[in-house]
């Protein structure tokens, strides 16, 4: 099973708040079972909405992320994806089945 089939899953039941204030290129992420903030990129917190609404594959993450990866071939889709979920893992706001 290649890592494109590890299937992630929010870190805790309770849903994450977002907070965007516009003129930045972060947004900050309060995770209310660990009382942590967190500030991510775009892409990173869109990336923990789509696992917190449903457990998922970062193959389907690229897929529903075509539009952002329109320019790139899916071999780099899912290298961003998969390192940006790694870093989701390392901060505690997501975890993944073994392969």
């Amino acid at each position: 099973m290649d890592s494109s089939t590890r299937r992630w899953y929010p870190a805790s039941a309770s849903v994450s708040q977002y907070r965007d204030w516009g003129d930045d290129d972060l947004i900050v992420v309060y995770h209310k079972s660990s009382g942590d903030t967190h500030l991510l990129e775009p892409l990173a917190a869109v990336i923990l909405e789509m696992v917190e609404s449903a457990p998922c594959t970062s193959a389907m993450l690229a897929t529903e992320l075509h539009d952002v990866f329109q320019d790139e071939d899916q071999k780099v889709a899912l290298e961003v994806i998969e390192t940006t979920l790694i870093q989701l893992r390392g901060v505690g706001l997501v975890y993944n089945t073994p392969n």
